[in-house]
């Protein structure tokens, strides 16, 4: 038994480390929404919503790109990962200045200019580790990036700490300390991959006809690449522009808690994304897609009780949070968090097959449909119209996507 608990560990170490990171980090934003009034903690998470939008639009497949460069067009991964650094880089800068301006002309709200220009560039940087990670997952070298897990949680450690000093503190500064630890991932990825360095030395200069192709890559599935990874600031600020920064908060909360979930899954994402792509036949992909789905549901499930013990807990601290309806909230946001967790697999099979457009019309379904849905939010301006309009959304994209991988799957 215990041989089997210790092999079952080393299996899993890396996702335990991601889990251990994103936890921290959920952690972090948990016991700051103890020390805030639920409509400030509200207030904060559209702030933060707002400029991470802004970090999102300019935040680029690298991670797939390297592979992609890799396997057609023959360059090293050493090449490869420079490539994709470098448009990150430029990418966090543009997204920087883009956030300042917003500040400036008032789009985003509360702040000074430089406050916001922080905290662009911090989640920017924060952003910018995909070339690395797939440097390091193509080199096969998950020990680095776990060492890099642990320079994150030892900096979130030291943002928690920050907590005890920072009572009263603006808005602005909070979201700053909060998007350090991720930046410092960055650094210490950066410095793992410096340290493994390719053979390779081949001068770094792209063709035309290469740079041609990276831009056709990158431009083929950024909107899926925004709306996917910006989804939370969209429905973030979708709730805020019809109900209370309290009802903001719930829903915030309740996505704070599956953090740990979602860690889990996209190492796993990562995983099978390297797999699905080695493996030769039909049979092969419908096993690994089952299983990608199968551990995903069981993460989502394993962590909704954690979830719904934390909604207890605030809601007895917090006067002005109902504790049936933080209950109901928290219930509802899993439910709409499992399609998107199933709907891994069938991306990965259609964006290997070069299927971009494809995932690109499931998320414009799928936010068309939340749109349309939350239409109804100005005749009832209730946090339960916007969940059933986030629920119907998600199934309705993962159905999307399903039937559209069908065909490489048999």
């Amino acid at each position: 038994m215990r041989d089997k608990i210790t092999r079952l560990v080393r299996d899993n170490l890396e996702t335990l480390f991601a889990v251990a990171n994103f936890g921290a980090s959920s952690v972090f934003w948990l016991v700051l929404a103890f020390m805030m009034p639920a409509r400030l903690y509200g207030t904060m998470m559209t702030v933060q919503a707002a400029v991470f939008l802004i970090v999102t639009a300019f935040t680029l497949r690298t991670h797939d790109l390297v592979f992609f460069l890799v396997s057609k067009h023959d360059a090293s991964v050493e090449r490869a990962f420079r490539t994709g650094l470098a448009i990150e880089i430029t990418a966090a800068l543009l997204a920087t200045l883009a956030c300042t301006g917003g500040a400036a002309i008032g789009y985003i709200p509360a702040g000074t200019g430089p406050e916001v220009a922080a905290l662009a560039l911090l989640a920017g940087i924060g952003s910018a580790q995909g070339a690395v990670v797939a440097k390091l997952r193509y080199l096969v070298d998950g020990r680095r990036i776990m060492v890099a897990d642990a320079t994150c949680m030892a900096a979130w450690l030291a943002a928690g700490t920050t907590l005890l000093f920072v009572r009263d503190t603006p808005v602005l500064t909070m979201l700053i300390i909060g998007a350090t630890p991720n930046a410092i991932r960055t650094v210490a990825l950066l410095v793992a991959a410096y340290r493994h360095q390719d053979p390779d030395k081949q001068p770094f200069a792209l063709s035309w006809g290469c740079r041609a192709a990276i831009g056709n890559f990158l431009s083929g599935a950024q909107l899926t690449n925004f709306l996917k990874n910006g989804s939370v600031s969209i429905e973030t600020i979708i709730l805020a522009a019809f109900c209370s920064p309290a009802a903001v908060a719930m829903y915030r909360l309740a996505k704070s808690t599956q953090g740990v979930a979602n860690a889990a899954i996209n190492v796993e994402y990562q995983r099978s994304y390297s797999a699905l792509a080695r493996a030769t036949t039909h049979s092969d992909k419908r096993g690994l897609l089952h299983h990608l789905q199968r551990v995903s549901t069981l993460l989502c499930l394993a962590l909704y009780p954690v979830s719904a013990a934390f909604a207890l807990g605030y809601a007895l601290h917090k006067p002005d949070i109902n504790v049936w309806t933080f209950q109901f909230v928290t219930l509802a946001a899993f439910i709409a968090f499992i399609p998107a967790a199933l709907q891994q697999g069938y991306m990965i099979l259609l964006m290997q097959e070069g299927a971009h457009q494809t995932v690109n019309r499931a998320y414009i379904v799928s936010v068309s449909l939340l749109c349309l849905l939350s239409l109804a939010l100005y005749a009832l301006p209730s946090i339960w119209v916007f969940l059933a309009a986030l629920i119907l959304s998600a199934v309705a994209r993962v159905c999307f996507l399903s039937v559209k991988a069908a065909p490489l799957l048999s």
